[in-house]
């Protein structure tokens, strides 16, 4: 047991996750980029729908594709959110970035989503426009918050 204390003292020393919260942070941050990831593949192969004129198709294949990325952005933030307490230093500088560059990504995402799915054509180029920009923030922070955080 007293091993274990001294690991334990040593981890919140070093301001870094402990092996499980790393771990969690790992897990959830991989969903959530895969689901980034199959939304911004899909949602071209939507706008191939769209341009045929077939309107239904388009809106159906957009939802389809956003599925996961709100369950999963919000499983990502709120772990980042609930680490904050637990860590210090460089890896909570970059926890906290990186928390706010999910919900960026994520709120831009989810406003092209909405713009597509009401069918708002002139909104639907500028709100889709920019988001490579937001996805490049996020896996910024996501490295930078892997290198400072991991426990190893």
């Amino acid at each position: 047991e007293q091993q274990e204390d001294e690991g334990d003292a040593s981890d919140g020393d070093s301001g870094r996750m402990s092996e499980g919260e790393f771990e969690t942070f790992d897990r959830y941050d991989l969903a959530f980029a895969g689901e980034l990831e199959q939304w911004s593949s899909g949602y071209a192969t939507c706008a191939t729908i769209g341009q045929t004129g077939d309107l239904v198709g388009f809106r159906d294949c957009i939802e389809e594709e956003w599925k996961g990325v709100e369950d999963d952005g919000l499983l990502a933030w709120g772990n980042a959110r609930d680490t904050f307490d637990d860590v210090d230093k460089g890896c909570l500088r970059a926890l906290r970035r990186y928390a706010n560059r999910v919900d960026e990504v994520y709120t831009r995402n989810l406003g092209a989503y909405e713009a597509a799915k009401s069918l708002r054509f002139g909104a639907i180029t500028r709100a889709f426009r920019g988001l490579p920009r937001y996805a490049d923030r996020y896996a910024k922070a996501s490295i930078t918050t892997r290198d400072a955080c991991n426990p190893k």
